[in-house]
């Protein structure tokens, strides 16, 4: 009996020892990084990944744990947005979106229970040969009596929950079922005034029109421009497939051989999206029903051009602003 307590004592300790060459040896930090490629809309995919709202359509905690709940908070897709998490498995802490630049989206995560820690992750979206790479990293740091367990065991289950989020993530846009969501805002629109140029033209001759109109606008007024690149859309009309609209530059005075409008400060209705205009349409969908539906009616409409040709060429990073401009 003495031999079998023996030995076992001697194997303990061996183990012992072993797990702690583990936790000498390991790294400080417990860092993934794993990758799958979507068939799918650059844009769609994004908005899936930077609207934490859309998280539980894909999250592999949700998944194992139907006790989850999420409660989100803050800007919709932008840094400072947060969801918090409380459960009864899976105890409770919060991720905090805090930049978001191009096509990564950055943020940090705080564990409250059943163990206090943070880390940091983010998510970039790419083009590849076969559609979208989205690359998920992670890093949090480790305590010396936690590497070992990290190389035995908390790094592979990590890479785990990875793999298994993006493949999540995957069904759902290739199945049709993912969704743009919108953040629409009510706000005042400031008393601006616009030298413009206005025309109502076929809509296939919008991208004829503007860039020579924003050139013209541009080499009359000079210094005195204040801000981004606008459009003014006074009407859209559906059955004609042409609209009434003035490109505008929002400027500091009057402009000559330049129509002039002044626009009052007005409530409006507001999306600030980033993609290709292409997408806009939904857009303009959203807040046309939103105006209806509040029973307002909308004097015009303005788009601001916040990133844009020519000094952003890839569509997919081009920053716009949609104002239904309320009566």
């Amino acid at each position: 009996m003495k031999k079998v307590l023996r030995f076992i004592g001697i194997l303990i300790l061996v183990l012992i020892a072993g797990y702690l060459i583990l936790c000498a040896t390991g790294s400080s930090t417990l860092d993934v990084q794993r990758s799958t490629v979507i068939n799918g809309n650059k844009s769609l995919i994004w908005n899936q990944i930077v609207d934490l709202n859309n998280f539980e359509y894909y999250s592999p905690w949700k998944e194992k744990d139907p006790t989850i709940k999420s409660t989100i908070t803050g800007p919709m897709g932008q840094a400072g947005q947060m969801s918090a998490w409380t459960s009864e498995n899976s105890g409770s802490g919060s991720m905090t979106i805090t930049e978001v630049d191009d096509n990564t989206m950055k943020y940090d995560m705080h564990f409250i229970e059943p163990m206090e820690g943070d880390a940091k992750g983010w998510t970039t979206v790419e083009d590849a040969e076969s559609g979208v790479k989205v690359t998920c990293n992670y890093s949090g740091e480790t305590s010396f009596l936690m590497r070992g367990a990290n190389t035995l065991y908390f790094t592979a289950f990590m890479e785990h929950k990875f793999d298994r989020q993006l493949e999540l993530l995957k069904e759902h846009v290739e199945s049709g079922e993912a969704k743009m969501t919108y953040d629409i805002r009510e706000q005042k629109f400031p008393a601006t005034q616009y030298a413009t140029v206005r025309k109502t033209i076929k809509w296939s001759e919008m991208g004829d029109f503007f860039g020579p109109a924003y050139g013209s606008i541009a080499g009359a007024a000079g210094d005195m421009i204040t801000g981004n690149a606008q459009s003014i859309y006074y009407t859209w009309d559906e059955e004609n497939q042409q609209t009434d609209v003035a490109a505008a530059f929002p400027v500091s005075g009057p402009v000559k051989g330049m129509e002039m409008v002044d626009v009052p400060e007005s409530s409006c209705y507001t999306i600030r999206y980033k993609g290709g205009y292409a997408q806009s349409m939904g857009m303009h969908m959203a807040l046309g029903a939103k105006a209806e539906e509040n029973g307002k009616e909308v004097a015009y409409v303005i788009e601001e051009y916040i990133k844009m040709p020519p000094l952003e060429t890839d569509s997919n990073n081009y920053v716009t602003s949609i104002y239904y401009i309320l009566k």
